[in-house]
């Protein structure tokens, strides 16, 4: 579940406690017991996945992606909506890998709530 604050305008992703059913925001992941427990299941998810072509095809496509900013054939640049120089890479189409967007974190978890 997204929560936008009013007054900074922040969408900040919340998820439900099992053992007290309050919401928590994303720093309680760092705490080692959730960390741990968010490990197991990114494994569990990559063992399923690994044969599912569409998830091969998109992970190459980002690994692609980072070996052409770290070799200096792609370059970062600001968000497209608000400016800020810390900015992740927003693929529109996997067809066309070096077709990006940059967003920002706040930006690019809006533009995948919006493509839900």
């Amino acid at each position: 579940m997204y929560i936008s604050y009013p007054k900074t305008g922040k969408y900040y992703y919340f998820y439900k406690c099992k053992e007290c059913v309050n919401l928590y925001c994303r720093e309680r992941r760092k705490l080692p017991k959730v960390k741990e427990r968010n490990y197991k299941y990114a494994l569990a998810y990559i063992e399923k996945m690994k044969n599912n072509p569409e998830f091969i095809f998109k992970t190459k496509v980002r690994d692609k992606t980072r070996q052409a900013i770290r070799l200096g054939k792609l370059k970062r640049e600001p968000c497209e909506v608000c400016g800020k120089k810390k900015v992740d890479a927003h693929h529109i189409d996997y067809s066309r890998p070096f077709d990006i967007k940059w967003l920002c974190r706040d930006h690019h978890a809006k533009e995948h709530i919006m493509l839900r």
